[in-house]
């Protein structure tokens, strides 16, 4: 009998080095899916920091020379600045039921192209979620039903997974879209990252007015 205190002593120091353990482990198994996903601060700031000084360099340009310079100073840098490989801008045809690429920047192999053309017809229901949404932050656009219709001749031939289309807005109409395009793994868009998109999408709306 005078060995079970101490056979309860060590039950429970046992117990609570177990409990230690597991809180632990899910700690570090939390701590490590949050710097994955980049929510942690030092993530966050340096985002923002490079958002902000690709906004300020941007916001400098010269907006009257050619328009395609322009469109492609902004579509590269950023692309640049987001760290996703394609970046393009659309303009709507008359009545809507076509999209126009007026530049597309890849950094691999780092050319921009202008050609491309998108019709409602074959691409129905992205057609309507921009209309209705606006703004589409999709992380897996392989199965998002906004954007699946994409998968065997857009998506896959070119390795995206993930999109985020942002409208261009001239005199509160939508003019055109503009793209990032993740390739080769989802990715989750962050708010800061939707904030910095649409400032850009200011930035091309200003350089089509001018």
């Amino acid at each position: 009998m005078s060995h079970l205190p101490i056979i309860l002593i060590l039950s429970i120091t046992l117990a609570l080095l177990i409990c230690n353990f597991k809180i632990r482990c899910k700690l570090d198994k939390q701590n490590k899916t949050l710097q994955k996903d980049g929510f942690n601060s030092q993530a966050i700031y340096q985002r923002m920091k490079k958002q902000n000084s690709s906004r300020a360099t941007l916001s400098k340009m010269d907006f009257n020379k050619p328009m395609l310079e322009v469109l492609k100073q902004l579509s590269q840098n950023s692309s640049k600045t987001l760290n996703v490989g394609r970046a393009s801008i659309w303009r709507y045809s008359h009545n809507k039921d076509e999209l126009q690429c007026l530049n597309l920047y890849e950094q691999e192999p780092d050319t921009h192209t202008q050609k491309g053309i998108l019709s409602v017809e074959s691409y129905p229901k992205y057609f309507k979620a921009m209309e209705v949404d606006r703004i589409l932050n999709i992380n897996n656009a392989r199965t998002d039903v906004r954007t699946h219709e994409f998968l065997e001749d857009y998506l896959k031939p070119l390795n995206i997974y993930s999109m985020l289309d942002l409208p261009i807005l001239i005199n509160n109409e939508v003019y055109g879209v503009l793209c990032f395009e993740q390739i080769g793994e989802p990715r989750v868009w962050r708010e800061d990252e939707i904030g910095y998109g649409t400032s850009i999408a200011d930035l091309i709306a200003l350089a089509i007015e001018s």
